[in-house]
């Protein structure tokens, strides 16, 4: 029989990098890169308080969770450094007048892709990569200032369209 995850472990950290669309998300918090992959809804088949069987319901949205550093002008840290070109309005859609306009004309949330890299290992230029497609911010972001050594941050909390994230290697 195969051994299954025998290979060498990996890390993030060792030069990952997320991008939104085709721009890099810099000054990611150490540590707070997460996902979960939900697949289908489970529906429990009972008979007289038995479980029979499992049945395939609904699908559910990946999640993606992450923090960033709030850098000066975090309005501009990705595209041409001022709205709408910059960070906020690329996962937060067009900004109009000051404000986050994140639907078009017909009522849609505003989506993007977002791409996880992880490297083999340190210095590696080979890895893995995951893209989820039509990603939104169900609750928009969150803003904590810190502390002594600790920068202000930016919480993400993402949902995608996508049943499960594309898996490729890079």
């Amino acid at each position: 029989m195969p051994s299954i995850n025998a290979g060498n472990p990996v890390k993030f950290e060792n030069g990952g990098t997320i991008l939104i669309g085709a721009d890099d998300i810099l000054s990611v918090r150490e540590g707070t890169l997460s996902w979960q992959v939900r697949g289908l809804e489970p529906i429990p088949h009972m008979d007289r308080g038995v479980l029979i069987d499992v049945y395939a319901g609904n699908q559910r949205p990946c999640s993606i969770s992450l923090d960033i550093k709030y850098t000066a002008g975090t309005t501009g840290m990705i595209g041409t450094g001022t709205p709408p070109g910059g960070f906020l309005s690329k996962i937060l859609g067009a900004l109009t007048g000051g404000l986050v306009n994140n639907r078009d004309s017909a009522g849609k949330l505003f989506t993007f892709s977002l791409t996880v890299r992880i490297p083999d290992g340190l210095g590696v230029a080979t890895g893995d990569q995951y893209v989820w497609a039509k990603c939104y911010l169900p609750d928009g972001v969150s803003y904590s200032a810190g502390s002594g050594a600790d920068f202000d941050t930016l919480s993400l909390t993402l949902e995608s369209f996508s049943l499960s994230p594309t898996m490729t290697r890079f």
